[in-house]
């Protein structure tokens, strides 16, 4: 029956003219406009929706601007390659002790090898910035974990109203390790730019709102909560890969610490990032 319907409109349209308009109303109301033009094709408009009706690529066609194939919003989705989880090892790449005495500058030497950075973006979107969708724009909400394990056996205390090391006796207590660690929720947005052969670059900013942290070390176990690291941090990232597998990069300028609560630090992260 369709097709009946189909091939009978196609023979209407045949009929009109090459400069010819075909328009049936109902008072004020147009139903169906007809209108072909010089280029051999023909608009069809049915209750104020036009479909373009063409014999190009072998056969009649009809395109349907309302269609999802040609809906604005849709032509403008862009593929990003941000991955799930992401995991990068912290390094201290900037550090300035000034407000310390001799004796304790250093201290926040850490173990890069244990020293890890979680990513989970939860939360994206992404949209093209050009028709043939090779740049784009990427946005995205999620957790971030970070782990700082000391290279010497150090923990953190507060003295008047900053964060100092404390030595932790190796003798006296069985120790293992110790470290500090933060949670938080993390936003990068980065622009994204495709390259041949599904090869991609991004870069970026990013904002970082921490909501707690503590120290740890063992043995025994003890912990201390607060220690004045810096509530929203930000930085730059960077992303290069092929698909959804790539090294990222983070660097964060703000600092770790609060103002005059802890050493000047700018903490630098790289790693690997995968997607599903």
């Amino acid at each position: 029956m369709k097709r009946i319907i189909f091939i009978s409109l196609l023979g209407l349209l045949c009929s009109v003219s090459a400069s010819a308009q075909t328009q049936i109303s109902a008072g004020d109301k147009q139903i169906l406009t007809i209108d072909h033009t010089k280029k051999g094709e023909v608009t069809l408009g049915v209750g104020g929706i036009e479909f373009l009706v063409t014999g190009k690529g072998g056969g009649d066609a009809v395109n349907i601007p309302g269609s999802s194939k040609n809906n604005a919003y849709r032509g403008r989705y862009y593929s990003s390659h941000l991955g799930v989880f992401e995991l990068g090892f912290n390094i201290a790449a900037r550090s300035s002790y000034d407000a310390y005495p001799d004796s304790e500058k250093g201290f926040m030497e850490l173990n890069t090898g244990k020293s890890a950075q979680i990513n989970l973006n939860l939360l994206s979107t992404s949209f093209a910035l050009n028709r043939s969708k090779t740049l784009g724009m990427v946005m995205a909400m999620g957790l971030q974990f970070n782990n700082y394990r000391f290279a010497e056996p150090i923990t953190l205390q507060k003295l008047d109203g900053m964060i100092h090391p404390s030595v932790i006796d190796t003798e006296k207590t069985n120790y293992k390790k110790s470290k500090f660690t933060s949670f938080g929720i993390w936003v990068p947005v980065m622009f994204e730019a495709a390259i041949a052969n599904k090869f991609f670059i991004a870069a970026g900013i990013y904002g970082s709102l921490n909501m707690c942290d503590h120290t740890k070390y063992s043995s025994p176990k003890r912990k201390l909560h607060g220690i004045y690291m810096a509530p929203l941090t930000g930085g730059v990232t960077a992303r290069i890969g092929f698909k959804k597998i790539y090294v990222m990069g983070n660097y964060n300028l703000s600092g770790l610490f609060k103002k005059d609560k802890g050493p000047d630090i700018n903490m630098l992260s790289v790693g690997f990032g995968v997607g599903f």
